[in-house]
Parts: C-alpha cells; structure tokens; sequence
C-alpha cells in the first residue's frame, strides 16, 4: 500500500509510488484514512471500512521510486467568450432516496481531517 511521505508545502505532496511501480504524469491518485468498519447486519460480517477521503489529486512529476501530487485544476472556457460557443457545465446533484426513515442511522465517518505523512494513497 501507498502512502504520503512528505509534505512539500500546501499545494504539493509527496507519495512512495513511482515510475517503477507504474506511476506516470496526469495519474490520479487519492489520500485516505481508514474510516470505519462496515457490518453486515444480517451476518454479522465485517464487510470492510468506509475510508475517508482526503482528497483526489493528480501526479505531476513522477520519479523511479516516488512522485510529486498537486490538486491540479484545468479549467476549460471558450476562446470566443462571451459569445456561445458549445461549451458546457456540469453540475452534480444528489436528489433523495425512497427509504424506510426510521432505519437511517445517520452513522457516517468523521470529517477528513488535513493529510498527514502517513496518510494511505490508493492508486485511481
């Protein structure tokens, strides 16, 4: 397993995943902590945790054995702004879902704390 193993400064980080492993320029990769366990209530088997993510960034400079990671952000916008020009926004939205109120638990992770050196990094 991948981890974060140094912390460059606030727009960069470094994880132990390299070219030797696979890594390459533009990969994405996201930061985790192991979240909490998850059980089957009919069985009583532990299906396995609910990570927390930290964040989804992206290789910017791989090297043999480790790489650097930013939040790298590509905005897209129409050179003939403000004219149409077929560009378009994506918007997400979570709409409810028909179930039984008086089973939701409302047991959800904590919120992701900062990365950390330490920190799990799962290859995307």
């Amino acid at each position: 397993m991948y981890k974060v193993i140094e912390i460059v400064d606030n727009t960069q980080i470094i994880i132990n995943y390299g070219t030797a492993q696979g890594a390459r320029e533009d990969k994405q990769v996201r930061v985790f902590s192991i979240g909490r366990s998850v059980v089957d209530p009919e069985t009583n088997e532990d299906l396995g945790t609910w990570n927390v993510i930290k964040a989804t960034l992206t290789i910017t400079e791989a090297f043999r054995y480790f790489s650097i990671c930013s939040n790298k952000e590509v905005k897209t916008s129409s050179v003939l702004e403000p004219f149409p020009s077929g560009f378009t926004r994506t918007v997400t939205k979570f709409n409810n879902i028909n179930v039984d109120e008086n089973q939701i638990t409302n047991n959800k992770n904590e919120p992701a704390a900062p990365i950390q050196v330490g920190d799990f990094v799962e290859i995307l």
